[in-house]
């Protein structure tokens, strides 16, 4: 039952289309509720606009509960927004009444309460007579609660009480769908980015790398553009393990990781393949052959010198260096293919001392930084 005051007369039944006005509301909000990008707030914007035409109020405001307070999420039209204002700044009033009893409060004249001085003078403001909050409650939690408002002076009567409640009720249960639809969608994106994400380094896996390059390999192909992968692997890495300790190993993966980063425009990808190699895939080069290769040369030394700038660590005992191999796309080249002539272009590297770059045929053997 809802807990009415002031002494106002009930506003006179009459006959009228208050079911087509139902069934219509409980449209406008399946449609919102519909959709893939349904939100919680998205649901509760439209029950604010939807429940006035049901009841014929001359507005209405949504509260949405954050804690253990009300916060004012919509309004309309814009002089319900400093009623609703008063009772988030005061935190009290009917809207927090139906919270704390859980049913609808219903006041048939603000103006003859004295519970609440503070939205008796604002209500009187905003020339609001009569008010009716209904809270919005689904699985045993208060989402938020429904405020609605007449300028004239009448007892809401049971009829309205009922119909209002279909359309809290209608929505709270849509706020159940969509919040569940919202935890399985984040969810999934949580296991998507593991999935293709190292968990290290934060980085791309094999699986996201290699899709990644077909997209690139595919826009070369319509631009006219050519894509470059840098294979790198870090020299001497099994006696960073042996003499500190896979601790310490990790440390410095995730280290390189982040200074690669650095070297990095906005649309390339760099990826960690496995263990102590990385991959880098560079898209949308442009320019002749020695162009590309004279560019592909400038960023090996970036990432040489970037590795050499400091000790990963702070530690001098722990130094580390990359033998790089590098190679450009020609028509008809495949994702493997590209990354298996990297991949045979860095162990060129490795034979030549380590710490050094490969660029395309292997006697193109550039230093990639300070040794």
């Amino acid at each position: 039952m809802a807990d009415q005051h002031g002494d106002a007369p009930p506003r006179p039944r009459r006959p009228d289309d208050l079911d087509h006005r139902l069934v219509t509301a409980a449209a406008a909000l399946a449609a919102a509720a519909s959709g893939s990008a349904v939100t919680v707030e998205g649901l509760l914007l439209s029950l604010c606009r939807t429940a006035p035409t049901v009841l014929r109020a001359d507005g209405a405001g949504v509260m949405l509960r954050q804690g253990s307070r009300l916060q004012m999420l919509h309004a309309e039209p814009d002089w319900v927004s400093a009623v609703e204002q008063l009772q988030q700044d005061f935190q009290r009033g009917p809207c927090h009444d139906s919270v704390i009893g859980r049913h609808a409060v219903a006041i048939a004249d603000v103006s003859m309460t004295r519970r609440w001085p503070e939205l008796t003078r604002g209500a009187a403001a905003a020339g609001v007579r009569a008010v009716l909050s209904l809270p919005i409650v689904a699985r045993n939690r208060i989402w938020g609660v429904l405020d609605l408002y007449r300028h004239d002076a009448h007892a809401w009567t049971e009829v309205e009480l009922v119909a209002a409640s279909h359309c809290v009720d209608l929505t709270a249960s849509y706020l159940v769908m969509a919040a569940d639809r919202e935890r399985w969608r984040t969810s999934f994106l949580e296991i998507e980015h593991r999935f293709h994400h190292d968990e290290l380094t934060g980085l791309p896996t094999r699986e996201l790398l290699f899709d990644r390059l077909g997209h690139a390999l595919l826009t070369a192909a319509r631009h006219g553009s050519v894509v470059a992968v840098l294979f790198m692997d870090i020299d001497g890495f099994k006696s960073v393990n042996d003499a500190h300790g896979h601790a310490v190993g990790d440390q410095v993966l995730a280290e390189v990781a982040r200074r690669l980063g650095l070297t990095l425009r906005a649309n390339d990808t760099l990826a960690r393949l496995s263990g102590d190699e990385f991959v880098l895939v560079c898209e949308d080069l442009s320019g002749t052959p020695a162009q590309v290769t004279g560019w592909v040369t400038r960023l090996g030394e970036r990432i040489g010198a970037e590795l050499h700038r400091a000790p990963p660590l702070g530690d001098p005992g722990v130094q580390v260096a990359v033998s790089i191999g590098a190679c450009t796309s020609s028509p008809g080249d495949t994702p493997v293919g590209l990354v298996n002539r990297a991949d045979r272009a860095m162990y060129e590297a490795k034979r030549d001392g380590g710490g050094r770059l490969v660029v395309g045929p292997p006697e193109s053997v550039l230093p990639s930084g300070p040794r």
